[in-house]
């Protein structure tokens, strides 16, 4: 099955919606709050914008009723609830309906308006929140454009200026971004909702008690959130998504295709998807691995003729003059490629004398030799031998500067050697004699951690490795975005030469090699990284799941910081 989810996510999310629950009530002095709450697991409130009533999650309702206790409610004059006879506050009603439904602590997943409510009650009652999904959210205290005041009066003017409920209604429903224009089925639905449900449209509603205003205070929030926005949303709610990702410590951001306001109600699948990849990774890694597991040994098969290696060959190792740096010996020298031209790399050697471990090291793509040249000398004076090498990107004699990156005989050539050339790396470290050659490893960042997934499956001798925020599935990754690499593979290929590409680099996904090592792993994720997913994570952890490795999750960005470094050289100085 070649969509963007497994074959059994896809089933999940297209399971039948679930039946709505009796409508209960909450009694209050100012007036009833309708409610529904049904499913089973963790808590998960629903909350609408300031248009449409509950009932515009029905698209969606039973894909959260069959994962989590599911609550979704009337805020007061929307829907079943009846309008406030008296001042009101949203977070408090919110709280005492939590209270009310027996959820203790809960996620919260707002739209608009209720987006806005969302980081409010996150403010205010932040031990309730697990995490947040906001859905073309605005944030109290942020501004609104002259435009944007301007689309709402002029959507308003049939009913303030002639008492044209209809006009009113019909404006909304042709409003562009509201509800992008091809999506049809979701303006009747906003057309039946308006119409059996008015009184929002009209500006008539008492309005709450206003909270402090959130938006300087974004940072105190420590809960997990998905910002989800319609292509074709309103440039001030893009506007304010910039904002709250900017001041939230953990946002991730993601711009639905072909909707508007409303993407719950416009891509419900997109919706799901991203809910779920957000709030349930370990569901969405164990439905791919389901479908990965069984092709893991004919992937690594028809990968190993263009990755067999012939290690006769000699590495004419050139060295220049030795430096010393702290309490280490530090080398600058090069090696021959059996692929194409030399290999730069940095040797760093303890001053003491003995057979030590030995460490190989390949940075991320931004990086060089260099990259981890500090680290090195640190574990050097500390008794550890360790070589860091150039990625062929970095070399003088790259050959590929003119070739499309979806070129796939280029591709699988550059990994290739990149492997090959780490590989002699080890040859290296072997005939060096300050080395043991029993106690070999490796660390690789990123793209070093992504290749090196592919190394330790196919390398017996290395017998640790730490891999730091690696693609573990790097074709699915490519496939299902986002990210650069994703959007710009969609783009700037045909449909032809990308699905053509997907299939071709399969074969070195991680993943495949993963299963397969038997090394002692270290695994180092960033909680707030823009390229690897949790769901991408959580599939390195099961393809490891006979030999469970070591998982270490740090409150940072994909580039990590001293505190990563400091816990692998720690973990790296026990077992070796």
């Amino acid at each position: 099955m070649r969509n963007s989810l497994s074959l059994a996510v896809a089933l999940s999310l297209s399971l039948a919606h679930a039946a709505s629950a009796e409508r209960e009530t909450l009694d209050t002095p100012v007036g009833r709050i309708s409610y529904e709450v049904t499913g089973e697991g963790p808590g998960l409130v629903l909350i609408h914008d300031g248009l449409l009533p509950a009932e515009s999650w029905d698209e969606v309702w039973g894909f959260f009723t069959a994962r989590w206790r599911t609550l979704r409610y009337d805020r007061r004059g929307y829907g079943l609830s009846e309008p406030a006879r008296g001042r009101y506050d949203d977070v408090a009603d919110l709280a005492a309906l939590l209270d009310h439904a027996g959820l203790a602590r809960v996620t919260l997943v707002g739209s608009s308006a209720g987006g806005g409510l969302a980081l409010d009650f996150a403010l205010a009652h932040p031990q309730r929140v697990e995490a947040l999904v906001l859905i073309g959210a605005v944030v109290s205290g942020g501004s609104y454009s002259e435009h944007f005041r301007a689309r709402g009066l002029t959507n308003a003017r049939p009913y303030r200026m002639e008492h044209d409920m209809a006009g009113t209604i019909e404006r909304w429903v042709a409003d562009p971004y509201f509800v992008a224009p091809a999506s049809r089925a979701a303006k009747e639905t906003l057309r039946r909702l308006l119409t059996a449900h008015p009184e929002p449209t009209l500006g008539t509603l008492p309005p709450p008690d206003e909270p402090p205003p959130a938006l300087g205070r974004l940072g105190e929030i420590a809960a997990p959130v998905l910002l989800l926005v319609g292509e074709h949303d309103i440039p001030d709610v893009h506007a304010h998504a910039g904002m709250l990702e900017a001041g939230l410590k953990r946002a991730q951001r993601l711009v639905v295709e072909a909707a508007g306001h409303e993407v719950a109600l416009e891509q419900p699948a997109a919706f799901e998807r991203a809910v779920l990849e957000f709030l349930r990774p370990r569901e969405v890694a164990e439905a791919l691995w389901a479908e990965l597991e069984p092709h893991s040994a004919g992937a690594r098969a028809a990968a190993a003729g263009w990755l067999a290696y012939d290690g006769s060959q000699p590495l004419d190792a050139r060295e220049k003059a030795p430096e010393t740096r702290g309490h280490a010996r530090l080398i600058d020298l090069d090696y021959a490629s059996p692929h194409f031209g030399r290999v730069p790399a940095w040797l760093a050697l303890p001053e003491a004398p003995g057979k030590h471990p030995a460490l190989l090291f390949l940075h991320h793509g931004q990086g060089n030799r260099a990259t981890f040249l500090d680290e090195m000398v640190a574990l050097a004076e500390q008794g550890i031998v360790a070589l860091s090498i150039d990625g062929t990107e970095n070399r003088p004699d790259y050959r590929f500067t003119e070739t499309p990156f979806f070129d796939l005989a280029a591709t699988r050539e550059d990994k290739a050697q990149l492997l090959t050339d780490l590989r002699r790396g080890l040859d290296l470290l072997e005939q060096r004699p300050e080395v043991d050659r029993a106690r070999l490893g490796f660390v690789g960042h990123s793209l070093g951690a992504t290749l090196g997934g592919v190394l330790v499956g196919i390398e017996p001798r290395i017998k640790v490795a730490v891999l730091v925020a690696g693609f573990s599935a790097e074709s699915r990754v490519a496939e299902r975005g986002p990210g650069r690499y994703a959007l710009a593979l969609r783009i700037l290929a045909t449909p032809e030469q990308r699905r053509a590409f997907l299939d071709g680099i399969a074969a070195l996904d991680a993943v495949h090699y993963l299963r397969a090592t038997r090394a002692a792993l270290l695994f180092q994720f960033a909680r707030r990284d823009e390229f690897i997913r949790p769901w991408d994570a959580e599939l390195s952890q099961l393809a490891t799941h006979e030999h469970p490795p070591l998982v270490q999750w740090f409150d940072c960005d994909h580039w990590m910081n001293e505190e990563v470094r400091k816990a692998r050289d720690e973990w790296l100085r026990k077992v070796l």
